[in-house]
């Protein structure tokens, strides 16, 4: 009898320290949001981007730690050069919006479309300090391809880019564009 009152009581002390989502959030989230993220232990989930992050992303990013933050640095000696011409803006940005990138049915826009959950932060030049790259990888300061290498990782639970390859380089001369637009807003 005793074991049933222990187990209840932890079962709802469990429930009332779980994390809830708000309808206010639900609503903020929209139908992106597919409830109970087990891995991250938060409602919601990597679909409502930066919100997640303080929930979450400690948690995700210390299962990987340096070893992530390796994965999406770039390769020493690597030269970025990504040739801007209104073909791979084009080409990136559909990849922006592709959900087909993931492997949880998210695209890039599902978090940023109409450059929406950017930091503050992504008004400046890069490289700069990404709160997700920080907390989660341990890297202090990334370039804005291997932001991309990141949320790759990360959100969209899916594999990073080859480094140098087209498609890489299509979504980084894209969100360059994202970036000016954020900047003169």
């Amino acid at each position: 009898m005793e074991f049933k009152t222990t187990l209840k009581s932890l079962a709802i002390a469990a429930m009332l320290s779980a994390p809830m989502i708000s309808n206010a959030e639900h609503h903020k989230c929209g139908g992106k949001c597919s409830g109970y993220d087990a891995k991250c232990g938060a409602k919601c989930g990597a679909k409502c981007g930066a919100k997640c992050g303080a929930k979450c992303g400690a948690k995700c990013g210390a299962k990987c730690g340096a070893k992530c933050g390796a994965m999406i640095k770039r390769p020493t000696g690597y030269k970025a050069v990504y040739a801007s011409s209104p073909e791979s803006i084009k080409k990136g940005e559909e990849m922006f919006n592709s959900k087909k990138l993931s492997t949880n049915g998210m695209s890039c826009a599902t978090c940023h479309a109409g450059l929406k959950s950017y930091s503050a932060t992504f008004k400046s030049d890069f490289p700069h300090k990404v709160n997700m790259a920080s907390n989660n990888y341990g890297v202090p300061s990334i370039y804005l391809d291997e932001a991309i290498q990141m949320c790759m990782n990360g959100p969209m639970k899916a594999k990073i880019f080859k480094w140098g390859s087209d498609d890489l380089a299509n979504l980084t001369v894209f969100m360059k564009e994202e970036h000016k637009r954020f900047q003169n807003q």
